[in-house]
């Protein structure tokens, strides 16, 4: 019995089925011959009208242009560089840059990606004393520069922190904003307001590269975010700034031919200090295009021709420098470095009649490499108060008056594989060729000595190592 409902079941079942295929297929047929019989007038006949709207098209928006340029924030960056700047209510600034490569830099890293039409940033960044780390923090588009002075004034993405609710104005909101030179820069600006009107701002940009951009491997030029070729004493003052590259064409730059009018330019002083002082710049390179004879110059006897003050990894580079005066009549050196950090000179000329061919005060860390150092009229190097300073593969010749070398309250002077010729102290017979004080550290390596006129080497001790001494004329 159960057997025989079971067949009866599956036997309605499949009757069911057959019955409802079938008029959909006569349906179907019914329709293409409705569609295809010819009329009388041998016409076809026109499909009846849908009893239903058919689903328009949806419109697609065009990509704006404001996101063309966002999107190519897309991808993995690694921090490079610090930048801060603050000022405040009384006119004082303040700059400052620290870079990857140096002690104590932060290390910091972005990846910015499209979750579903949603940007976010995968962030991380470390130092001494703390560390931040974000993963998924939303990015939200402001039409609008991330602070005032923004290389990018277009827009920038706000950061949204995942853990804390933030107005976008409070102070330590990160922004980020892309430069035309493909940089990505994370900037936060601090604000303090006080009730008698007084203020104080700071902005600190953090700037990142492309991980697989190829300047990340080139540690000597890291700091150089711009390289400019300029022709002339105007060009090379108005184009100073920091993390810049100056390449100098072939002539004769003479500075005192330059309208101080005329350069708009806040790193470049000729007041101050009653001559040319370049002011806290960070990472400059003054270098002279390949194989070009580059002179800087000055008229005024009384000014050194070019100074760095509060400056920071300066470097001068296959240039000629000196002043276009009769010898015995000058009182101004050929490079002054005061305050700062990290000067280099590399294969240059510094001729006299300068006072002494490079003089400095509080300065920390200079390397003179490959230079030559000739026609001074009071000595070859004067150095107060600085830090380490090493002279490498230096002629230092042809000078005059008083010591040669004379330092004062320093750490460390170290000369190596340099050559001293043809230099005379012995205008007064209280001066020795080396003046130092007694707490000062020189030290003179592989070096050689020839027809120098002195009455004593020195006053205080210093180390010689392996020096020679040929011809000494007492």
């Amino acid at each position: 019995m159960l057997k025989k409902k079971v067949l009866f079941s599956v036997l309605l079942f499949s009757m069911t089925a057959y019955f409802i295929c079938g008029c959909g297929i006569l349906s179907g047929i019914k329709n293409i011959a409705a569609k295809e019989t010819p009329t009388p007038e041998g016409t076809v006949n026109e499909s009846p009208e849908p009893d239903f709207e058919p689903t328009p098209e949806e419109d697609v928006e065009p990509i704006s242009e404001d996101e063309k340029e966002y999107s190519k924030m897309l991808g993995d960056w690694e921090y490079i560089a610090t930048i801060s700047k603050s000022d405040d209510s009384e006119g004082g600034t303040y700059e400052y840059e620290c870079l990857v490569t140096e002690d104590f830099s932060p290390t910091s890293s972005i990846t910015i990606r499209d979750d579903d039409g949603v940007y976010r940033a995968d962030y991380m960044y470390s130092e001494e004393c703390y560390e931040t780390m974000f993963y998924g923090a939303e990015l939200e588009y402001l039409k609008e520069p991330a602070y005032e002075t923004a290389d990018n004034q277009s827009w920038c993405m706000l950061m949204k922190n995942p853990l804390v609710e933030e107005d976008k104005d409070t102070n330590n909101v990160r922004k980020i904003s892309l430069t035309d030179d493909d940089r990505l820069v994370v900037s936060r600006v601090y604000k303090s307001e006080y009730d008698d009107g007084t203020y104080y701002r700071s902005t600190e940009e953090d700037i990142y590269l492309r991980k697989d951009s190829p300047v990340l491997k080139d540690k000597e030029n890291l700091g150089y975010f711009e390289t400019v070729t300029v022709h002339n004493a105007e060009e090379l003052l108005s184009n100073i700034k920091s993390n810049t590259k100056i390449i100098l064409e072939s002539g004769d730059y003479n500075f005192s031919n330059v309208d101080p009018g005329k350069i708009n330019n806040r790193y470049v002083d000729f007041y101050t200090d009653y001559f040319l002082t370049v002011r806290n710049v960070y990472y400059l390179c003054l270098e002279a295009k390949d194989g070009e004879d580059v002179l800087l110059s000055v008229d005024d006897p009384y000014s050194p021709v070019l100074g760095f003050v509060d400056s920071k990894n300066v470097v001068v580079k296959n240039i000629t420098a000196g002043h276009n005066v009769e010898p015995g009549y000058c009182s101004g050196s050929v490079l002054y470095f005061e305050g700062g950090q990290n000067f280099k000179v590399e294969g240059c000329n510094l001729f006299g009649s300068g006072t002494y061919g490079i003089e400095a005060y509080n300065a920390y860390t200079i390397d003179v490499d490959r230079t030559n150092i000739y026609e001074c009229t009071y000595g070859l190097i004067y150095l107060t108060q600085c830090g380490t300073c090493n002279f490498r593969n230096c002629r230092l010749t042809d000078s005059m008056e008083y010591a040669m070398i004379e330092v004062h309250g320093n750490y460390e002077i170290n000369f190596t594989n340099c050559e001293f010729t043809n230099n005379d102290s012995t205008s007064y017979d209280a001066v020795s060729f080396v003046e130092l004080n007694e707490d000062d550290k020189v030290k003179f390596s592989n070096c050689k000595f020839k027809n120098n006129k002195y009455y004593n080497f020195s006053n205080y001790e210093v180390v010689l190592e392996n020096c020679i001494f040929d011809n000494v004329q007492e």
